[in-house]
């Protein structure tokens, strides 16, 4: 899921059976008729508008580690790096693995790069234990080979981040990664694991937008199935609004519609914000154009020096606040309740809970506090759920990767511009 690049899932694509049994009842089979019990609840209980769930979350999203290997341009470590990095806890993981019989598929990541957790090989043999399928995204730059006899017996798709087609383009966003180790560990997955799915995830931006159906032929090449080209985040400690291709739609469409016909040639699915898929314009093009080529690539090692210690200073001071999204004043009706809200849940390292790791700063409570039930059903959950019935999508959702893409089966959603705008970040809180 991806405000950074760093996750573009969609475990949404299946439909759910019909049944009636509770799936934790005396005597419940094991294995995958419990994930199939339970996706049967799930439906019924979305059919009937339940605040309150007896069924447990069919996806999970669990943040095994925030800590990353790479300074990407669009992403907060490139300031922050891992001075408050951390892996999930022992108790939250305990807590977790009780969830695992009743989830069909668990995604193992989050703000951080999934490989670097240290218990990364005991995972895959959880879910393996407990029949449940994996996705993950990655930037693939770490690759154990005593994983991929796992990797392949357990993963449905992966997820891998990559921005460019080449060295120079790769490592100018990427930054503190190496494009021909990249390269090359692409090339041993898709030998070692083949009926794994491989969709490589681009947050497309002002430095790549014009490469599209280069990097649609590049994926190729290395044996992907799918390109997935995703918004940027906008972030008012990175300055880079000017970045965002809300500024050069005409562009963007242009360069979209490139990829998306190379992408047929290629017999490849290519999927990119449903805003970008209009007639280009072209009385505007040009000056977009333009503009596209004039723009000033900021991220120098000293532009990074400068905002890494006034971002440690605040640290040290403790001052320094992530930057949150400003409140929406635009209304936006929907139909029905997304699927994330329904019958997913995202845990982040620390185990607090929320819907998706798109709205990972609104939580339900700490798994490390608190018992399943109580954060599952509490309030702040219902409140969530209830929004949705009541045919408002609540302000966190705007900008919503799943929604752009319309990728959610259980939510429809009237189209406004407000929903494709960036969000807008507010520093420190003023």
């Amino acid at each position: 899921m991806n405000r950074h690049g760093r996750g573009q899932e969609k475990p949404w694509q299946e439909g759910m059976p019909e049944g009636q049994e509770k799936p934790w009842q005396d005597g419940a089979p094991e294995g995958w008729k419990r994930k199939e019990q339970n996706r049967i609840l799930a439906k019924r209980e979305i059919g009937q508008q339940k605040a309150s769930f007896c069924h447990y979350p069919d996806v999970l999203q669990i943040e095994l580690t925030n800590y990353c290997n790479a300074r990407c341009i669009m992403c907060y470590h490139y300031y922050e790096g891992n001075a408050r990095s951390e892996h999930l806890p022992a108790e939250v993981k305990e807590k977790v693995k009780a969830l695992l019989p009743y989830a069909s598929l668990v995604l193992l990541n989050g703000y951080g790069e999934p490989f670097l957790a240290p218990d990364f090989m005991e995972w895959l043999e959880l879910l393996q234990a407990h029949q449940s399928k994996a996705m993950a995204t990655t930037n693939l730059s770490v690759l154990k080979k005593e994983w991929l006899p796992l990797i392949r017996e357990v993963f449905q798709q992966l997820n891998v981040s990559c921005d460019g087609c080449d060295r120079e383009g790769y490592e100018k966003i990427r930054q503190g990664l190496d494009f021909g180790e990249f390269v090359e560990n692409v090339r041993l997955l898709r030998e070692a694991a083949p009926q794994v799915r491989l969709s490589m995830s681009v947050v497309a931006m002002a430095w790549n937008i014009r490469k599209a159906p280069e990097i649609v032929r590049f994926a190729s090449s290395l044996g992907f199935e799918e390109v997935r080209f995703g918004r940027l985040g906008v972030n008012s400690y990175l300055q880079n609004y000017a970045e965002d291709l809300i500024h050069y739609e005409e562009a963007a469409r242009k360069y979209f519609g490139e990829a998306a016909r190379e992408g047929e040639r290629l017999g490849m699915e290519v999927t990119f914000p449903m805003n970008y898929r209009l007639p280009v314009r072209k009385e505007a093009l040009a000056a977009q154009e333009e503009a596209l080529e004039s723009l000033s690539f900021p991220y120098t090692r000293e532009h990074r020096k400068r905002l890494e210690e006034d971002c440690l200073e605040g640290i040290r001071k403790g001052a320094f606040q992530r930057p949150k999204a400003k409140a929406r004043t635009e209304h936006i009706r929907c139909k029905g309740i997304c699927d994330w809200v329904a019958r997913g849940l995202y845990l982040d390292c620390q185990g607090r809970a929320a819907t998706c790791c798109e709205n990972s700063q609104v939580s339900y409570g700490s798994l490390s506090e608190m018992a399943f039930e109580e954060l599952w059903n509490g309030q702040a959950a219902k409140n969530i759920r209830e929004m949705f019935y009541q045919g408002r999508l609540p302000d966190f959702c705007f900008h919503c990767p799943f929604l752009i893409n319309q990728e959610l089966s259980c939510l429809e959603v009237e189209e406004k511009k407000a929903l494709f705008l960036a969000e807008d970040y507010e520093r420190n809180g003023t």
